[in-house]
């Protein structure tokens, strides 16, 4: 009787406690286009600018294309045609072309940064009176590091999604189009042979894309950990004192910023194989 009940403080002791709500949350959250959409919500006021924004990109796209069709001119008509004319003229043009690209894409960055900060303020007001109508109950199981790791890290990756990853997808997508269009205009036979390697690129994409939608969700949830150890163990620093916990304490977050340390360093791996 001695045995099994030895037994089963041993099992007791070694079985895994069980996930708190926010852990489940962090671990088997998928994306939800429902969420997207309550996004727009506090897109939807800042639509102009947004637009103008992106009127403003695709314009210097427009410029930045047109400055390798200045050098093939400087190079064609001023060096190999041997006319200085011409070739200070498409020195001037591609100088031009330049300073105007760098003076809309200034105008640009002001407009999204003035609007994300604005779409960031939005959002943590509304987050921060919503956890004060929360019962008591919902802060009992739900750590407060990880709750402010949602109030500023986490708004601040929607606060990418909402400005900077939308217009940078919509001028990604104009800029490669441009450059097919430019690409077959000067010629076609060479075009269509760049192209054979297409296949395998969106092959390689799909397959980092998925890789890196995990790889940058366990970096967030990470953080969240180191976030939530930190209050708990900062808040309750008379607690781990008097209980002489700071040896087991330490081992403890010394294993959650470990883990960190390795989701970011593989997040980096992932990002110098494909972006290079």
């Amino acid at each position: 009787m001695s045995k099994k009940q030895g037994k089963t403080e041993e099992e007791k002791v070694v079985a895994p406690r069980p996930l708190r709500p926010d852990e489940v949350e962090d671990r088997y959250a998928e994306y939800d286009p429902d969420i997207a959409r309550r996004l727009m919500v506090y897109i939807r006021p800042y639509s102009r600018e947004l637009i103008t924004a992106l009127a403003l990109v695709l314009t210097a796209s427009a410029l930045s294309l047109a400055g390798p069709y200045m050098v093939s001119l400087a190079i064609d008509r001023g060096i190999t045609g041997k006319n200085l004319t011409a070739l200070l003229l498409s020195a001037g043009g591609f100088t031009l072309l330049n300073l105007a690209a760098w003076r809309v894409r200034l105008w640009q960055v002001d407009i999204l940064s003035r609007t994300g900060q604005s779409i960031m303020y939005d959002i943590r007001t509304q987050l921060f009176a919503h956890l004060q109508r929360l019962s008591m109950s919902f802060f009992d199981t739900h750590e407060v590091g990880r709750i402010i790791s949602r109030m500023t890290s986490d708004i601040h990756v929607l606060e990418d999604f909402a400005t900077w990853a939308i217009v940078q997808v919509v001028n990604d997508t104009f800029v490669l189009f441009g450059i097919v269009g430019v690409m077959l205009a000067m010629d076609v036979r060479l075009s269509l042979l760049t192209f054979t390697v297409l296949p395998i690129m969106a092959v390689g994409t799909f397959i980092w894309r998925a890789k890196a939608r995990d790889s940058y969700r366990e970096v967030r949830q990470a953080i969240s950990r180191i976030n939530g150890s930190l209050a708990e163990n900062i808040s309750g620093v008379r607690v781990v004192q008097s209980l002489v916990r700071e040896d087991l304490n330490f081992t403890i977050f010394k294993g959650i910023n470990h883990h960190n340390l390795d989701v970011n360093l593989y997040a980096a791996r992932l990002s110098a194989i494909y972006f290079p």
